[in-house]
C-alpha cells in the first residue's frame, strides 16, 4: 500500500504539523514522529543519517533515543519502542519505509 495511504500528514487549525495513521498504518510511528522527531529539521536529519549508517554496514546496529521513544536500527529495519513503559505496542518497519515517512515529514516543514 503506498505511504499516502497508511500515513496522513496536515497543519491542525494552529498551524502544528500532525500525523494520522489509517487502517493500514501504526499509531505508534505517527507517535514516534510527533513526540520524537517533532518540527525539528536537525532532528529529521540525525535519524536520516543514522539510517544511511545502519543500511551501509550489515554489522551495525543503532539506537537513537527520543522524548518517548527509542529508536533501534540495523540493516534489516527499525524498531520503534517505548522509553517508559515495557508493555507499550512497538513498531517494526522497513528502512525504506521510514526513510519515505521521515522524508515526508520533513517536506511539510517547509
Amino acid at each position: 500500500m503506498p505511504m499516502d495511504k497508511r500515513y496522513i500528514m496536515y497543519r491542525d487549525a494552529t498551524g502544528r504539523l500532525r500525523v494520522e495513521a489509517a487502517s493500514t498504518g501504526n499509531p505508534v510511528v505517527t507517535d514516534f514522529l510527533f513526540t520524537d522527531i517533532r518540527e525539528d529539521k536537525d532532528r529529521c536529519d540525525a535519524v536520516l543519517e543514522l539510517i544511511e549508517r545502519a543500511q551501509a554496514d550489515p554489522a551495525v546496529r543503532l539506537e537513537s533515543i527520543g522524548n518517548l521513544y527509542v529508536l533501534i536500527l540495523d540493516r534489516k529495519g527499525a524498531r520503534i519502542e517505548n522509553l517508559y513503559d515495557d508493555k507499550a505496542p512497538s513498531a517494526e518497519l522497513p528502512l525504506d519505509e521510514l526513510i519515505a515517512l521521515l522524508h515526508d515529514w520533513k517536506r511539510q516543514l517547509t
